[in-house]
């Protein structure tokens, strides 16, 4: 089983995720978006000891806590290398926008069709370009050899936000089976949109691409986690996303 926890944290609202393998310490989070205290304060409070950082892309709204983060735990940071202009430029990555310049430029790079293997479990990363050259998703395929567990999740459905599963209280996370495929896809797709792709290195071309070809062919049951807003599954998007639609 594996507990997947979400807040979401900085200027644009994004999604931090952090999965843990249950019963374990050790977890891996995706997109440290901002105020890294807080993340830190959470993650301690629950005995969480990350071992990795894991970037979708390079847009200052996902990067800003990465470093404070690799330093205080001194653990890596990934990211693909065709993102290392964007990181490292604080006028592409869009920070200087907002008055609070941030670039990125000490980290592990890595390519699609890359595999790692963090918490037990195979994670593989999808070249999904689009909201920006090197945009990627991580994909958790079902643990082979997992006896089939029932999915359960043990605290109501929040009401701040419609359709999440996630509970109110974000320290229980959720709770999911080995043998639930997971997809942590950036602002590549979303709960029936996707991402802009009038920033830099964005293309609706390519975009679209990548959510028919590669994200929407994945097994119908794929729990999905976007970059903002809430979460959905491959399933629901093959019927009501207009890039599966149009």
């Amino acid at each position: 089983m594996y507990r997947i926890y979400k807040k979401t944290l900085g200027l644009a609202g994004t999604n931090v995720y952090i999965l843990r393998r249950e019963g374990e310490r050790e977890c891996v989070i995706v997109d440290p978006a901002a105020e890294e205290a807080e993340l830190i304060e959470f993650m301690d409070g629950l005995g969480l000891c990350p071992v990795s950082i894991l970037l979708t892309h390079g847009h200052f709204d996902h990067i800003y806590a990465a470093e404070p983060l690799s330093k205080h735990y001194g653990i890596p940071i990934y990211a693909s290398e065709k993102e290392r202009e964007l990181l490292g430029d604080k006028e592409k990555n869009l920070s200087l926008m907002f008055r609070r310049p941030v670039i990125l430029t000490d980290f592990t790079p890595f390519s699609g069709g890359d595999h790692f293997s963090f918490l037990k479990r195979e994670w593989q990363v999808i070249e999904t370009a689009g909201h920006t050259k090197g945009s990627v998703s991580f994909y958790l395929p079902p643990v082979p050899g997992a006896s089939e567990v029932k999915e359960r999740v043990e605290n109501p459905a929040s009401k701040r936000e419609f359709g999440s599963e996630f509970p109110e209280d974000c320290r229980e996370g959720l709770l999911l089976s080995d043998q639930t495929p997971i997809l942590f896809c950036g602002d590549t797709l979303f709960r029936s949109s996707y991402g802009r792709t009038d920033f830099p290195g964005g293309s609706l071309e390519e975009i679209r691409r990548s959510i028919r070809e590669k994200l929407l062919i994945l097994p119908e049951e794929t729990k999905v986690y976007p970059g903002h807003q809430g979460e959905t599954t491959i399933g629901r998007e093959r019927r009501y996303n207009p890039m599966a639609l149009h």
